[in-house]
């Protein structure tokens, strides 16, 4: 797995067992009550900031990969090279390539680079995609329809859905579970079911409560787990162009999924430079994880792992995304060469009726009527006899001399 030091996964999380632990809540109040607050280390900023670093960097090496000078790498590259040369270094033969090496004996590449670069500028778009979108998005009069459509709902579905709800979480709930919808039991909330959300929210208050991203919508109330948690382990690629990050949101209060964890809750994801369409198609896997989960394992914790499958979905779906761009490329770049060959055909075909490639009409008569004056003709005289003229020296024209003729007095 390429994964960062320090986290922790499973082949198959389907596979895992979990046992519930009875916990002394009254004793790990008073154990909370007596941290100190003169801890020095932040270990759980020391990782973000670690994180952020790692992606500079990887910004830095893309700009270097794009034509930067390094002069790190500059210098790895010309030990590689002495490295792999031949001969004792003693030589004449030696010295001179030695003092050659700094030179660029290959002018041709700066024009390969050029149209390499133009290729990549007719290929890639001015803009990455969500950014396009996120414009369109701007101009939907409705914030609650554009609420929706950041979520990866095609705008006449959450048109719809808003209409007939009247509640933007009401509406993401109706559109999230699309005829899989579960019923709402009339009964109250067992204890059991609310002391595991308590227990759950506390878990993930200590793991992302001090993360920037992260948001908890009441953190007074222990039975409220409505929240917005980040996907930490997502890294979106290159040509997203330094997107929002990628955020997944929970509901589960005031009625919507009020026996989770024995039910899903209803989820969404937003941002991360996805566009809609992929939006929304790793929202679908997402819901049928999270269903399955309900079914198998109900009563167990769920949202953390969902969040370690969502940065593993978003992985796959970036990689079928590259897959489907690069077929596209492949389809521009083949649709290109064959209209340069079709203008080549036409190109040929014209010069075959145009032989001299005569650029106007005035052009071609003059020629036709130097041609005919300096070789030979038949001349029609008056009384009707013919007679020939001879230069001495034939012009191959290339056409008959009759048709320089016709082009001649046509």
């Amino acid at each position: 797995f390429d994964m960062e030091s320090g986290a922790v996964t499973y082949h198959d999380t389907k596979r895992c067992r979990y046992q519930r632990c009875d916990k002394d809540r009254v004793r790990v109040r008073e154990l909370e009550k007596t941290k100190s607050d003169d801890i020095t280390i932040d270990y759980y900023q020391e990782m973000k900031d670690n994180e952020r670093r790692i992606i500079e960097r990887k910004k830095r090496t893309r700009k270097v990969q794009d034509g930067m000078y390094d002069p790190i790498r500059d210098d790895i590259d010309a030990s590689k090279i002495r490295a792999t040369r031949q001969g004792d270094g003693q030589s004449g033969l030696d010295g001179g390539l030695a003092a050659l090496e700094g030179l660029s004996l290959a002018p041709a590449s700066v024009d390969n680079k050029d149209s390499d670069a133009k290729e990549s500028m007719e290929l890639e778009p001015d803009e990455p995609q969500w950014a396009k979108e996120e414009k369109t998005r701007q101009g939907e009069p409705s914030e609650d329809v554009r609420f929706l459509r950041e979520r990866g709902h095609s705008a006449p579905e959450a048109t719809a859905a808003w209409d007939t709800t009247r509640s933007r979480i009401v509406a993401l709930r109706k559109l999230y579970f699309e005829g899989d919808e579960v019923e709402t039991p009339s009964a109250g909330v067992p204890d059991n079911v609310t002391e595991a959300r308590r227990e759950e929210k506390e878990v993930l208050v200590a793991i992302f409560g001090e993360d920037d991203a992260a948001t908890f919508t009441d953190m007074e109330n222990e039975d409220s787990l409505d929240l917005v948690l980040p996907v930490t382990a997502y890294e979106p690629p290159g040509r997203y162009e330094d997107p929002p990050p990628l955020l997944l949101e929970v509901y589960v209060d005031n009625g919507i999924a009020p026996l989770y964890p024995n039910e899903p809750p209803v989820l969404a994801l937003v941002g991360g430079g996805l566009p809609e369409a992929r939006l929304r198609q790793l929202t679908d896997r997402l819901r049928a994880e999270a269903m399955g989960r309900a079914k198998e394992e109900g009563g167990e914790p769920q949202i953390f792992n969902l969040i370690a499958f969502v940065a593993e979905e978003a992985e796959n779906i970036i990689e079928e995304e590259t897959a489907e761009l690069e077929v596209e490329r492949k389809k521009r770049r083949d649709e290109e060469r064959a209209a340069k060959v079709a203008a080549a055909e036409k190109r040929k075909k014209e010069s075959s009726s145009n032989p001299a490639g005569f650029t106007s009409d005035a052009e071609r008569r003059a020629y036709a009527k130097d041609i005919v004056a300096a070789g030979n003709y038949v001349k029609v005289e008056d009384d009707g006899k013919k007679k020939t003229k001879n230069s001495g020296k034939k012009y191959d024209t290339g056409v008959s001399d009759q048709s320089l003729i016709n082009d001649m007095f046509s």
